[in-house]
């Protein structure tokens, strides 16, 4: 009666079920399932109790507490913090056991995967709570830890698709500044030397700018996708250079830029549009200008490369500032783009060299991989590999 009450107060569930007097009698005489943690799992029931339940009701007297005096001195230990330590390891190795078989199951059965590493999982953290130092938990939960899912978890893929937004909307923000500084320069050039190229490349500029703005600065969640009519603007107005100072000077150096700028932010499946877009911008005019569909931009003489007007007129000291302030900006922002490319490959290293370490302290020692060890170079055996060596 003691142990029946005992589970009710765990579990706040009666021991004996049945709708009416003769069932729950008849359903007593048979034997009741005292397994709080089975019936109540959200009851967090410590397994020392559990134990005490089912031994208290049990069928057979013999197995039952001898007295009432036997069952409340169990009941104050566990209260005063004994734990059954035979009894917790016990249970840790039945789970630590079924965690093996999911993570088996996983490697086995790739249409359940998922569910198997999540079963795997599951009972390694509860035998990891029994027993904090039971070993082939340990081991599994390392092994788990270690070689990730064939299957991409809907949960880690939507945590990706917010990483490639946060780059996309970070590099066309970028974009936006470097096109809008290049179309306020050439909106300059067009009111210094009125010329219809001038004008066509300013406005396409300026529509580049306004692209990479609505996607780094308006788009709640940009995607790859979603940005692909900016790279063929931001194309289309790098190509249209070619009015300014031919295809063989910063049209290249402009191409290579915004070429490295989606190759990064941009999914990998776009790669080959991404390069062949970035080709296109350069290789269009130049072929154009070949075959004659584009007015002559240069032409190769005894002295050297002659460029020849085309949208403009060639002003000596105006030109050299226009190229070298477009080379330079496509230093400063190649050095960006690579310098985030950097900090990211950087901090990403890190992470998994703190993952792999923190992983590492999880394991036994006997079972943690071993440090390398670099032997050192065998001392000159005579003063010639001395003197080399020094």
């Amino acid at each position: 009666a003691l142990g029946a009450i005992l589970f009710e107060l765990l579990t706040h569930q009666m021991l004996a079920k049945g709708s009416s007097t003769m069932e729950l009698l008849m359903n007593t005489r048979d034997g009741c399932d005292a397994n709080a943690r089975a019936r109540a799992p959200h009851a967090d029931v410590a397994p020392e109790l559990e134990a005490l339940c089912v031994k208290s009701t049990s069928l057979r007297p013999a197995e039952r507490h001898a007295t009432v005096r036997e069952l409340h001195d169990a009941v104050d230990r566990v209260l005063a913090g004994e734990r059954d330590h035979e009894l917790r390891a016990g249970l840790a190795e039945q789970h630590a056991v079924e965690a093996t078989k999911a993570k088996e199951l996983a490697q086995s059965d790739r249409t359940n995967e998922l569910e198997h590493r999540k079963t795997a999982l599951r009972e390694v953290s509860l035998a990891l709570a029994l027993d904090p130092t039971n070993r082939p938990a340990l081991r599994t939960l390392v092994g788990l830890m270690q070689h990730p899912p064939k299957t991409m978890p809907k949960e880690a893929q939507a945590e990706l698709d917010e990483t490639e937004s946060e780059g996309i909307r970070n590099a066309s923000r970028s974009s936006f500044g470097a096109f809008a500084v290049v179309a306020a320069g050439m909106t300059g050039m067009t009111s210094m030397y009125p010329s219809g190229y001038c004008a066509i490349t300013a406005a396409l500029f300026w529509l580049a700018a306004a692209a990479a703005f609505r996607v780094g600065f308006l788009s709640r969640k940009p995607t790859s996708r979603g940005t692909l009519p900016s790279m063929v603007i931001s194309s289309l107005a790098i190509a249209s250079l070619f009015f300014i100072d031919g295809p063989l000077t910063v049209l290249p150096a402009f191409a290579a830029v915004n070429t490295l700028s989606f190759r990064v932010a941009l999914n990998s499946r776009y790669r080959w549009l991404i390069v062949g877009l970035g080709l296109a911008s350069v290789l269009v005019p130049l072929v154009g200008s070949w075959v004659g569909l584009l007015p002559e931009s240069f032409r190769y003489v005894s002295e050297g490369l002659l460029l020849v007007p085309t949208g403009m007129a060639f002003d000596p000291h105006y030109t050299t500032w226009v190229l070298l302030v477009g080379f330079t900006g496509t230093i400063v922002v190649s050095a960006f783009v690579v310098g985030r490319i950097r900090a990211s490959n950087n901090e990403l290293m890190r992470s998994r060299a703190m993952q792999a370490w923190n992983l590492a302290q999880l394991l036994p020692p006997e079972a943690a991989p071993k440090p390398k060890v670099v032997e050192a170079s065998p001392a000159p055996s005579c003063p010639v590999e001395q003197l080399v060596r020094a």
